[in-house]
């Protein structure tokens, strides 16, 4: 984001540091650009495992998901799958962390199933995410 759109990045930064520092990314992000939410995504990789995390930023609030770890079986869909669930959680209402940690789970099952149509439902999701994605839904 801090190439694309030209704004300034500090990339010596503490952890707490760093929360700060993307808050306010964030929120220059959403006033420069008249919207009320953001979110994103992103992957990581430590040692062998590879990790899947998310965040949400609305009024001033910046909400980091769990990191997940991630098997990835098909990387097709899994920023749609992320996106609705983000979706989702505005429809239902639900706090801003709640709805993060959905959208991880849904990209996170996505990338555990082949192919472009993952079939789970909101209930499976949730489940997932109660479990700490120990379930055995579709893996």
């Amino acid at each position: 984001m801090t190439a694309l759109l030209d704004y300034p990045d500090d990339e010596d930064r503490t952890q707490s540091a760093n929360r700060e520092s993307e808050a306010a990314l964030y929120e220059q992000f959403v006033r420069d650009y008249h919207i009320d939410y953001f979110a994103g995504s992103y992957r990581y990789q430590i040692g062998q495992q590879k990790w899947f995390a998310g965040f949400s930023y609305q009024h001033q609030q910046l909400v980091v998901g769990k990191a997940r770890p991630l098997m990835i079986l098909d990387r097709i869909g899994s920023g749609d799958a992320f996106a609705s669930g983000i979706i989702t959680g505005l429809i239902e209402g639900w706090s801003l962390q709640k709805t993060t940690d959905f959208a991880i789970a849904t990209a996170i099952l996505a990338q555990a199933t082949v192919n472009d149509a993952p079939e789970f439902t909101k209930e499976m999701v949730l489940a997932d995410m109660a479990s700490d994605g120990q379930l055995e839904l579709i893996r």
